[in-house]
């Protein structure tokens, strides 16, 4: 990563004010109703150190997320994956917390404790949702918003698309092959497609570039 990327990432705590976009109340299709055990099974392959019962409590945590803020677990899954392969106690160098993976100041702005599974999953996916209504609008809203949470969307912003950063673009390319992969292995373990409205699936042609909102 860049060697200023600890600063980039502490802006982040002031877009958290600054984006407009309205939290999304749970008005798509329940958690439950996607088998938890499924995508515990995954998360084992994922991080084989997690025991049966501590990854059927990631899982459900995880639906929960992704049904409030409208967003395919597979995505979450794989963003998670990336940035702390599902380990807990994860720190960065530049000091990132926990799953997701976020800066303290930014932990505290979404009112969770980046060491808590569920807080960090509350606030990791709620941040992903603000960052891809921030993005919305750009060439490829999916790949900005997640440049956005690597670097911070004022550098995105900044050269108006994608940063021309090595790094930054292994880290979106991992994610989207990961969530490709592994929306592919949610659908063969539950025989039916994850079905959150506000981000495509990648099978849609356009499913990898528009967010189409709430």
């Amino acid at each position: 990563m860049l060697d200023d990327a600890r600063l980039i990432r502490a802006t982040l705590a002031l877009w958290l004010c600054l984006l407009t976009v309205t939290p999304a109340l749970a008005q798509t299709r329940a958690s439950s109703s996607a088998p938890a055990s499924s995508y515990a099974a995954i998360l084992r392959t994922i991080n084989p150190h997690l025991a049966l019962q501590t990854s059927l409590t990631y899982a459900r945590a995880l639906l929960e997320a992704a049904a409030r803020w409208h967003l395919d677990p597979a995505l979450v899954m794989a963003l998670v994956t990336i940035e702390s392969r599902w380990n807990p106690h994860a720190v960065s160098v530049d000091g990132a917390e926990g799953l997701g993976q976020l800066i303290p100041s930014t932990a505290h702005r979404l009112g969770v404790d980046p060491f808590s599974v569920h807080g960090n999953l509350r606030g990791t996916t709620a941040y992903l949702h603000r960052l891809l209504g921030l993005f919305r609008s750009a060439r490829e809203p999916m790949r900005e918003a997640l440049a956005g949470y690597n670097l911070g969307p004022l550098t995105v912003q900044r050269y108006g698309g994608m940063p021309p950063y090595a790094s930054t673009q292994r880290y979106v390319g991992s994610i989207m092959r990961e969530w490709k992969t592994l929306r592919k292995r949610v659908i063969a373990r539950t025989k039916s497609r994850p079905q959150i409205a506000a981000v495509p699936p990648l099978d849609d042609p356009a499913g990898d570039q528009r967010y189409w909102g709430l």
